[in-house]
């Protein structure tokens, strides 16, 4: 591991077993030192590319590559710098890096785009403001000058009174500012807030951003944007992505995810989970976990054994395994880890942890059984086939039999039947003459297959598993026999080898005799024929057939009459039957052979000693009477020999012919003088063995690699082929192992390593056989071939190393690339197709590298993959195709909803904003118009842009694109943003994203189209409702006063807020915000008067006298122009007349004015504050409570006391309208308020965040809640209403959740809680944490939460303590326990199990049992070969050498030794493996079949010395007598040796002989040397101390004598020509011999002796060769011819003779020399006679003829 290297930074290494990276880094990922992913998210190595920054592919660190400056990127995960935008028109980014902007430009400054500095100077990106030209902070380009302004050059701004910023005049405070009392220019609303209204005159009625936005900047008029994901934004945020204060926001926090625009973090959804902070969606939960709601990490939630968690999983019991199926272990991760349940066994539930239970007897579950009595497979047959693939049991079938538990049918056991289908035992034993081997459905089988009739030779009791063989020794020719008894005994002169036969095995054969009355014959090779006898084919009785008269028999097994040897010369055998001849033939007399008497005269069989010889007793032949000498028939003696008389031939009468002529293949005995030789008297044939050629005393042994195929040969032949001869054998087959060529001897050729030799005879190297394929032989002289080629290699033939290393053998090596070699292999096999393997030396098919991943591996024997998987497809480890249409575990075509580009190894889902809908795509299409595409979307069926948003092509998710504020989209599938309809005229769309209208707009304002608030005044989307005119809830456009009325302030609600024209005026057109004109002259106009000229009014209704703009007061006073108020009935105002007596008090003082004009007096006007309704009064009456008095003057138009306005109070005296504001927290929605307890508290649930205002300003936030008087819409502990256990208006405290517009805080509902404050949904309430329940409503901390039950699981979101409905919790299951507040159950411990469900303890396994995996509900017994103390979690084994063949035993003692002769190797052993090999002894505890020795058993271990140990031997059995054996480790008797040569062993188990031979004895290596005086040493032998067998004397030597120890010198004279010489033998004419001759060495060239002339001694006892003759080999070869002289010592003839080759004299020879030509004158009378010794001279006239010429033949 040490050696393994993290993966460098940039890469990925995704699998085990690299050499080098998998890849690089994804792009928009970054990938740390040993990342397994390319493509990480919120891991330790790794993440998504952080928002300012771009990852490219490789990418190392997340800051490797920051967003230039001039750009910003606020996402995560950016791939490329693409996704670095410009810095947006008005604002800077001055660094490298930047998620969001910096800030606005400064004034006097213009930033166009892409700005880099906070005051940029570069003109691209921005500049100073130009001369006749302004720049406000934020400035996007140069403003002109307007009249009012000027520059002072240096580019800031210079403000002067504007109403819209840049009006000349003034005007209304626009949006987005607000203008306290004498402004001059606007302010605008600071950073955090907005506003969409005019009119505002304080910073506090600017607008805090909303919950979920971020104001960025000031002066705006609607938020800058969302907040950025990752982060949550409460009211009043600048930045999208604020760092962390509790007033503000900040990073969502672990646990949460926050998604663009986030007011509040929520909490991850079950499935999920966050470990990090800042994260805009949770991480789902990884395969092997479960994750509940607001899940920080996920490692407290491991997957519970019995279920399954895929990734995503929401909670523990979500997915269980199914029925049929268990899973025993926690955190696995998908179906695959359900084990179907085991062979044998059901699982009858889903989830189960364990196997429910067996399999009911008489049926059999196969695997994955869901049920106690499979029916799905009732078609089981003997091969196993299992129809369908997929049945998981049945019923058993017949002729086998199912006990409880059974995995497949057990077929019928041996000897008994099973009639009848569903049996859980047999039926019953077979029936008596037949068998039943397995599976028998019938107690008289016939098939063959699973039994039959028992047939001859054998016989069959009942319940036989097979036929019983007849004894060896008996037959049985019948069948279906069922005794031993109908077995017959062999008959006399017949054997029966074997066992189970129908006949005889045959009639005895010859050389022995089979006689069955002491018992029937098995082997009649154990009763040979005695000695003295000969048993023909057939024999029954030993001594039926005796050896004739004249024969004998000494060895046994002879086998027909012509065996019996005849009687040898000299012996002669009076009786039948002898094993050794009667004794020796009389002297006198020659026992010829076959003599049945002492004294033959038969002639046949012997006869007289003949004439001219002696016959001692015994003789075997007739000795010669000495040369010279002759005898008479019968002569017994040597001295009856008589000398020869003068002159008389010997014998015979006949000359001796010399030289002798010679008789092939007979050898001469010296001194013979008979022409023809005859047996026995002058020669011998020649031996086996041995060839005579002529001439020839004593025939050689033929020389080694030589043979004589017969006697009386010459020669010695070649040894053939195949064959080695060795001196006086015939050839002999050359042993296996080796060849012989021709003319081997015991230089037999070995088969060289790598062949062996497996029968004899071989008679060349080609014959040995190369070693067979898959095996080596790696010695010479084998005999079979070697063991088999190691793992990892091939020995294809003649492989001599079971590892051959490359090169160092044609065709084996070590296993190639892309191969595998299983022992014995002779060929490599390849990998399968789907695999490969670039390395050497595999070992079996599992051993090759499945394909990896985008990769596929088309054939077999590859060494790399065939290469990338193609576009559209996906391969998984092991893909056999790069393009497999149908999908397997391999491979298989992209999914819809996915897309492969090419080498894609798991199917990419589409991103969001595409689609695709078909499979085998290489790409995805982009989301289609009107419909939105999550990530992995396969059809936009059923994606139709949601009501309220529109959808362009590519749009990822269903709310991407809202329709903005002021418009609503009613209908799916909208396409562009102008599918969103402008709100209605009349009302108003206040949110983005909506399907309807939001509602009517307020009264006092008309929603003309677009309108986003319900009080728009942008003049666009609507506006005050004008003077003149009236505007109740949901106007589209303000309605006008009707003709007869006016109105002089605008924002009226209703008709009744139209004031009627005044008496003396008249009002003719409708929407007057004041009356038209007086009266015209002569005319007079009473109240609402329409026309001045013509009398009429509009009348008013009941509701005339309704209060209207100038209260109650109604009635003019023409001559005074003042108003007269009309009170109402409950008001009193001391001194003020009735409305009748005004009326009359006005026509009266009305005539004289109108009689005399010129009398008018001119009135003082009362003072602000004051009015008079009366004439002729010094004083003004004060402004009554409710009422404001301006100034007055006269006319008409005169102002008199006026209501006090809405949002105002108005106390006695007021001279203003807006003097008295409703404070903050209160309203006043109707006029005439006469003091501050008039305005009325904000109500709940709404907020009134400025002084004066007539209505509240808008509903409270979400996340808070406003009980009453709240001045803000987010507040923070206002208490102003008293209410029990509530602060008052504040953020929502825990326990609770707070909607829009809420009063009270609505408690989280039970199974929930809430320890958060600032919820503003129910959905945000948690569920109750697993292992508590929540009971009461508005719980805020889990303190208060109950705990769960022992014995019951809460997994969330629980009401009760023992919740059982499986959602939110469900009962302890057994081998689980739950302990009180248990959230997930735990299993019992190993040791341990829980039968019951609802345990919230397990109990301990009781003794004898086990509780092997955690989660047991049911012990197991205690197998075989163990014990089980109690709380056992596995099973003890006993210890190596120790055997338990009980079940359910407790403790050690139950673990007893291996019996002796057996082992029990390893632990756990319920019975001996088997008996210990051959050569070991076991004595007992025996760990191994070749155990060492123990201190408890000192004797195991290798055979002791002196013994011999068969397989399985209960004890070493000694060696016998005469045997030994000096090594431990003998197998069998063969292992102990004859005693060692030259030793005696009298006892049995001898590891060494006791003693030595004596000298002179010989001990043959033979078991029954048991004494040192085993033989005597034969003559011509020698034996030395300790001498195994006698040694021959030595050519030159010999020994008359037994017992010797040494060999005696051949005496000068003799020679001792052969070993093993008994007496010496004279030394044979023409040689001499001194002492210690062996082979005679001829007398010297030139040199000779007569025939006669014997024993000589010495070179110097050889004669000269005589003059006119040449001597060679100590013969005289002839005369010296014609024309030659010779001198005495001649040897050689220059000149070829007659007889003799031509030769060339040789040095140190004397040749004969050719007379001189001339030396004799005669031409033929006169030459070189023959035989001359002297030189003639030739006469004159004469002359030698060049060829030497033999005139007379006698010469």
């Amino acid at each position: 591991m040490e050696d393994c290297q993290p993966c460098r930074s940039g890469t990925f290494c995704g699998k085990a077993g690299l050499a080098e990276p998998q890849g690089l880094c994804r792009p928009g990922y970054h990938c740390g030192p040993g990342s397994n992913t390319s493509s990480p998210e919120g891991l330790p190595f790794g993440d998504l590319c952080p928002p300012g920054h771009f990852c490219p592919a490789g990418t190392k660190d997340p800051r490797q590559r920051p967003c230039p400056a001039g750009t910003w990127n606020a996402e995560k995960g950016a791939p490329d710098v693409s996704w670095c935008l410009p810095c947006p028109p008005g604002l800077f980014c001055a660094e490298a890096g930047q998620a969001a902007p910096r800030g606005p430009c400064a004034p006097g400054f213009y930033c166009p785009g892409g700005a880099q500095s906070l005051r940029p100077l570069s003109g691209a990106w921005g500049n100073l403001g130009t001369e006749g030209h302004t720049c406000p902070e934020g400035s996007l380009e140069a403003i002109p000058w307007v009249d009012g302004q000027h520059n002072n050059g240096s580019g800031a701004e210079v403000t002067h009174p504007v109403g819209d910023i840049r009006a000349k005049t003034g005007g209304p405070c626009p949006p987005g500012h607000f203008c306290p009392e004498g402004t001059e220019v606007p302010l605008p609303c600071p950073m955090g807030t907005f506003s969409d209204r005019m009119f505002l005159s304080r910073a506090s009625e600017c607008l805090s951003c909303p919950p979920g936005h971020f104001c960025g900047a000031s002066g705006l008029t609607t938020p800058s944007g969302t907040c950025s994901p990752g982060y949550f934004c409460l009211a009043g945020v600048f930045s999208p992505n604020p760092t962390g204060h509790s007033e503000q926001g900040g990073p969502c926090p672990q646990g949460h995810f926050c998604p663009r625009g986030s007011s509040l973090p929520q909490p991850c959804r079950a499935g999920s989970y966050s470990n990090l902070t800042g994260q805009a969606s949770c991480f789902p939960c990884p395969a092997g976990y479960y994750c509940p709601e607001n899940l920080t990490t996920y490692s407290q939630h491991p997957c519970p054994a019995g279920f399954y968690c895929p990734r995503g999983t929401k909670y523990a019991t979500q997915f269980p395994c199914p029925r049929g199926y268990y899973n025993p272990d926690p955190l696995t991760q998908s179906l695959d880890s359900c084990l179907p349940c085991p062979p044998g066994h059901y699982c009858g539930q889903e989830n189960l942890t364990q196997a429910s239970g067996p399999c009911d007897a008489g049926w059999f579950c196969v695997s994955a059984a869901w049920t106690a009595r499979p029916f799905d497979l009732d078609n089981y047959t003997s091969t196993n086939c299992l129809c369908p693939a997929t049945a998981t049991g049945g019923k058993c079938p017949a002729g086998s039999f199912c006990p409880r538990g059974s995995p497949e049918p057990m077929p019928c056991p041996p000897g008994y039947f099973c009639a009848t289908s569903g049996l859980s035992t047999p039926s019953g034993p077979c029936q008596g003459g037949y068998f039943c081997a397995e599976g028998a459905a019938s107690p008289a089988p016939e098939d063959g297959l699973t039994g039959g009739p028992c047939p001859p030779g054998t016989f069959c009791p009942a319940a036989s598993c097979r036929p019983t063989p007849c004894p060896a020794g008996t037959f049985s020719s019948l069948p279906e026999q069922t005794m031993p008894s109908a077995c017959q005994a062999c008959p006399p002169g017949f054997y029966c080898k074997e066992a189970g036969l129908q006949a005889p095995s045959g009639q005895c054969p010859a050389g022995y005799y089979c006689d069955s009355s002491a018992g029937p014959i098995q082997d009649f090779s154990l009763y040979p024929c005695p000695q003295g006898y000969y048993c023909p084919l057939g024999t029954f009785v030993a001594t039926h057939h005796s050896c004739p008269l004249g024969t004998y028999g000494p060895r046994k097994g002879l086998r027909s009459i012509a065996e019996c040897q005849p009687c040898p010369a000299g012996k002669f055998c009076a009786l039948a039957g002898l094993t050794a001849p009667t004794g020796d033939c009389a002297a006198g007399h020659w026992c010829k052979g076959g003599a049945t008497s002492k004294d033959p005269t038969d002639g046949a069989r012997g006869l007289l000693c003949p004439a001219g010889h002696y016959c001692l007793e015994g003789a075997s032949v007739p000795a010669r009477c000495p040369p010279g000498t002759w005898s008479e028939e019968g002569n017994r003696t040597p001295g009856g020999c008589q000398d020869c008389s003068g002159g008389q031939l010997c014998p015979g009468g006949h000359p001796p012919i010399w030289p002798a002529p010679y008789h092939p293949g007979i050898s001469c005995s010296g001194g013979t003088v008979l022409v023809t030789p005859m047996e026995g008297l002058s020669g011998r044939s020649c031996s086996p063995g041995h060839f005579c050629p002529p001439g020839m005393a004593d025939p050689p042994l033929c020389p080694p690699g030589s043979y004589a195929s017969s006697i009386h040969t010459t020669k010695c032949h070649i040894c053939p082929s195949g064959h080695y001869c060795v001196p006086g054998l015939r050839p002999q087959l050359c042993p296996r192992g080796f060849y012989c060529p021709e003319g081997t001897e015991l230089n037999w050729q070995p088969c060289p390593a790598g062949t062996y030799g497996p029968v004899p005879g071989l008679s060349s190297l080609q014959g040995c056989r190369a070693c067979d394929g898959g095996r080596f032989c790696p010695r010479a002289n084998a005999t079979e071939a070697g063991g088999e080629c190691w793992e990892g290699f091939f020995c294809s033939r003649a492989s001599t190393r079971p590892n051959p290393e490359a090169g160092t053998e044609e065709g084996a090596g070590p296993c190639p690339q892309g191969h595998y070699c299983p022992r014995g292999s002779a060929v490599p096999q390849p990998c399968p197709p789907g695999t490969f393997s670039p390395r050497l030396k595999l070992s079996s098919e599992a051993a090759c590298s499945p394909c990896p991943p985008g990769y596929y591996c088309g054939s077999s024997g590859l060494t790399s993959p065939s290469g990338l998987c193609s576009t559209g497809f996906y391969c998984l480890s092991g893909a056999l195709a790069p393009n497999s249409s149908l999908e397997d575990w391999t491979s298989g075509p992209c999914p819809a909803g996915h897309f492969c580009p090419p080498g894609t190894g798991t199917p990419r889902p589409c991103p969001a904003g595409t689609h695709n809908g078909l499979a085998a795509q290489g790409h995805c299409e982009p989301c289609p118009e009107g419909f939105f595409c999550l990530a992995n979307t396969s059809s936009v069926v059923g994606n139709e842009c949601p009501a309220g948003h529109y959808c362009p092509a590519s749009t990822s998710f269903a709310s991407q694109f809202p329709c903005p504020r002021g418009t609503y989209q009613p209908e799916r599938g909208a396409v562009q943003r102008s599918d969103c309809t402008p709100c209605e005229p009349g009302s108003y769309c206040l949110l983005s994203g909506l399907e309807a209208v939001s509602g009517p707009c307020s009264a006092g304002f008309h929603c003309i189209q677009g309108a986003s608030v319900p009080n728009p005044t942008d003049g666009i989307t609507g506006d005050f409702c004008p003077s003149g005119h009236f505007c109740s809830q949901g106007s589209p456009r303000p309605t006008p006063c009707p003709a007869g009325s006016f109105l002089p302030i605008p924002g009226a609600t209703s008709l009744e807020d139209c004031q009627p024209c005044p008496a003396g005026w008249f009002c003719s057109q409708a929407g007057l915000s004041s009356p038209e004109a007086p009266c015209e002259g002569g005319w007079f106009c009473p109240r609402a008067s329409v026309s001045g000229h013509s009398p009429g009014s509009v009348p008013m209704g009941p509701g005339s006298r309704k209060p209207g703009l100038f209260g109650q007061w109604t009635v003019l006073l023409a001559t005074t122009a003042l108003w007269v108020p009309r009170l109402p009935p409950s008001t009193h105002v001391p001194g003020a007349p009735s409305e009748r007596g005004l009326e009359h008090a006005a026509l009266r003082i009305a005539a004289p004015v109108l009689q005399d004009s010129s009398a008018r007096i001119q009135p003082r006007p009362c003072e602000n504050g004051t009015f008079q309704p009366q004439e002729a009064k010094d004083s003004c009456e004060p402004c009554p409570a409710g009422f404001y008095c301006e100034a007055s003057s006269t006319g008409p138009l005169a102002s008199g006391p006026r209501l006090c306005l809405r949002g105002y109070f108005c106390p006695p005296g007021s001279h203003s309208a807006t003097a008295h504001p409703c404070p903050r927290g209160t309203f006043r929605p109707r006029q005439g308020a006469a003091a501050e307890l008039d305005c009325e508290l904000c109500p709940a649930g709404m907020f009134c965040s400025s002084e004066g205002l007539s209505q509240p300003s808008g509903l409270c936030h979400s996340a808070h809640y406003c009980s009453g008087g709240a001045v803000s819409p987010t507040p923070i502990k206002h208490k102003v209403v008293e209410a029990p256990g509530l602060s008052g208006n504040d953020i929502c405290p825990p326990g609770f959740f707070c909607p829009r517009g809420t009063g009270s805080p609505v408690p989280c509902l039970p199974g929930f809680y809430s320890s958060a404050p600032g919820l503003a949904s129910g959905l945000q309430c948690q569920p109750c944490p697993a292992g508590h329940y929540c009971s009461h409503p508005g719980l805020s901390h889990i303190l208060e939460a109950g705990t769960c039950d022992a014995g019951y699981i809460c997994l969330g979101g629980s009401v009760v303590p023992s919740p059982s409905d499986g959602t939110h919790g469900y009962r302890c299951p057994p081998g689980f326990r739950c302990p009180p507040g248990a959230h997930s159950e735990l299993p019992c411990e190993p040791g341990t199990f829980s039968p019951l469900p609802g345990a919230d303890t397990c109990l301990p396994c009781p003794g004898g049992t086990y509780c092997q995996k955690a989660a047991t509900v049911e012990p197991t017994t205690c197998p075989k070969g163990h014990y089980c103390p109690t709380g056992t979690p596995s099973p003890l084994p006993c210890p190596e050498g120790t055997l338990n063949p009980r079940e359910g035993t407790l403790s050690s003692r139950a673990c007893q030794p291996c019996p002796s002769g057996r082992y029990c190797p390893g632990e756990g052993n319920g019975q001996p493996e088997g008996p210990c090999s051959a050569g070991y002894y076991c004595e007992g505890g025996a760990a191994s079949p070749t155990p060492w020795r123990i201190s408890a058993f000192p004797l195991n271990g290798p055979c002791p010395r002196g013994h011999y140990c068969p397989q399985g031997t209960l004890y070493p059995v000694p060696c016998p007598a005469g045997m030994t054996r000096g090594s431990p480790g003998g197998i069998s008797e063969e292992s102990c040796r004859p005693c060692p040569a030259g030793s005696f062993c009298p006892s049995l188990g001898l590891s060494s002989p006791p003693g030595s031979c004596v000298a002179g004895s010989e001990c043959p290596s033979d078991p029954s040397a048991s004494s040192p005086m085993a033989l005597l040493c034969p003559q011509g032998h020698f034996c030395q101390p300790g001498a195994a067998w006698p040694a021959l004397c030595h050519p030159g030597e010999y020994q008359p004598s037994l017992g010797s120890d040494a060999c005696l010198q051949c005496p000068a004279g003799f020679h001792c020509p052969h070993p093993g010489s008994r007496v010496p033998t004279l030394c044979p004419a023409h040689a001499y011999c001194p002492a210690g001759t062996g082979s005679p060495p001829p007398c010297p060239l030139g040199t000779f002796t007569p025939q006669d002339t014997l024993g000589l001694r010495e070179e110097g006892d050889c004669s000269i060769c005589p003059p006119g003759h040449y001597c060679r080999g100590g013969q005289v070869l002839g005369k010296c011819p014609a024309g030659y002289f010779c001198p005495p010592g001649t040897s050689e003839v220059t000149t070829p003779g007659p007889r003799e080759p031509q030769t060339t004299c040789s040095q140190g020879q004397l040749c004969a020399k050719q007379c001189s030509p001339g030396n004799h004158a005669r031409f033929l009378p006169v030459v070189c006679e023959r035989g001359s010794d002297h030189k003639s001279q030739p006469g004159k006239g004469s002359f030698v003829s060049q060829t030497p010429k033999i005139v007379d033949p006698r010469c």
